[in-house]
């Protein structure tokens, strides 16, 4: 039985090709964030213009999460005070700034800035 070796992997480097797609950090809007995050499976979030990658959590960080929404979300649903979401979602906080909390807690008389697919804030028109 003969072995097919691949060749030995050379020292890569980024798709810098796809990198020079996305601004430089610094450089991001709103659009380019909200364009980019469509297609990217991990938590990302912009604050004046820079984007973070988030670590993808531990099994630990979920229990605590799966444990904390399970207190909150019987608590604001039997006092009838808003709605509580876990992640993923979007939640705008202000021009600029975007964060994918674990937990989100909005009250009901906040109700008009839920959205499909982003919380928050909506950008003043004009």
């Amino acid at each position: 039985m003969t072995l097919i070796r691949s060749k030995p992997r050379q020292k890569s480097e980024p798709a810098w090709e796809i990198a020079r797609l996305y601004p430089d950090q610094g450089n991001w809007s709103e659009g380019d964030y909200l364009l980019a995050t469509e297609t990217t499976n991990g938590l990302v979030e912009l604050s004046d213009g820079f984007v973070q990658v988030l670590p993808t959590p531990k099994t630990s960080h979920q229990l605590i999460v799966q444990y904390l929404h399970g207190v909150l979300f019987a608590s604001v649903t039997a006092r009838r005070l808003g709605r509580v979401l876990f992640a993923r979602i979007r939640v705008r906080l202000w021009d600029g700034v975007f964060r994918e909390p674990d937990i989100v807690f909005m009250l009901s008389k906040h109700a008009k800035r839920v959205g499909e697919e982003l919380l928050g804030r909506r950008r003043p028109r004009g």
